[in-house]
């Protein structure tokens, strides 16, 4: 997977953050951080659609950038 900021790879990493896991992908050249929330407040910005359209897009986005819709435990 490629960096949408500097086309660098992208890594799969586990962030612990207030006691929980959060599947993330990292860039490691520039150090760009996505997660399931930041690609779903992008969609957000860029999309003004009605909550279930928006719904399909985002989790449509959120396989593109490489993440399953099920996070293991």
């Amino acid at each position: 997977m490629r960096c949408t900021r500097c086309a660098g790879l992208r890594v799969h990493e586990i962030i612990y953050e207030g006691g929980s896991r959060v599947l993330a992908l990292r860039c490691i050249h520039c150090g760009d951080v996505i997660d399931r929330v930041i690609v779903l407040n992008r969609q957000r910005r860029l999309y003004s659609k009605p909550a279930e359209a928006e719904c399909s897009s985002n989790v449509e986005a959120w396989h593109a950038c490489g993440f399953n819709t099920r996070q293991n435990s």
